[in-house]
């Protein structure tokens, strides 16, 4: 994950390596979902017996942690038997992602009804991180603070 430029605006990026093992080119596609991303996809072929690292544009907010998955797939994403590989994700700009690999599921693109939307309970983002727009002080959302400084100066100004 990192703070990146696409099309000459801001935006948080994760970075997807693709390997290809094979003696030959497969037509590999990459989807990315994130709890703001709501699917985002890039062909992803790499050379026989080569990598590539794709850049992925998410549309979570800059210097968040951000959580998501990237299914890698031959085909049509709505059919188990096209999965190629499944990666779970979590991470901040900055700071080291934390990956594992998860069992392929088929999902809805955003062009089809019902589409599949990213969901992820342990990585929701807390109120307070939402409204504090991904700033921090030292470490802790600004809108956390800011708070309790407003609550004690209420406090010492009814004492008063």
């Amino acid at each position: 994950m990192d703070n990146g430029t696409i099309d000459g605006e801001q935006s948080a990026v994760a970075y997807v390596t693709v390997a290809n093992p094979s003696i030959q080119t497969y037509p590999t596609k990459l989807f990315v979902h994130t709890m703001g991303t709501d699917g985002s996809f890039y062909p992803a072929s790499a050379p026989p017996g080569e990598t590539r690292t794709i850049e992925v544009e998410l549309l979570d907010q800059n210097g968040t942690k951000i959580a998501g998955e990237a299914r890698l797939y031959t085909g049509n994403l709505t059919k188990r038997e096209t999965g190629v590989d499944q990666v779970g994700f979590v991470g901040k700009a900055g700071e080291r992602t934390k990956t594992w690999n998860e069992t392929f599921e088929p999902a809805r693109p955003t062009w089809m009804e019902n589409h599949y939307q990213y969901k992820n309970d342990t990585y929701a983002r807390s109120f307070g991180e939402k409204i504090s727009g991904g700033n921090e002080l030292m470490g802790i959302p600004i809108a956390y603070p800011l708070f309790s400084l407003l609550s004690v100066l209420a406090i010492v100004r009814r004492l008063h």
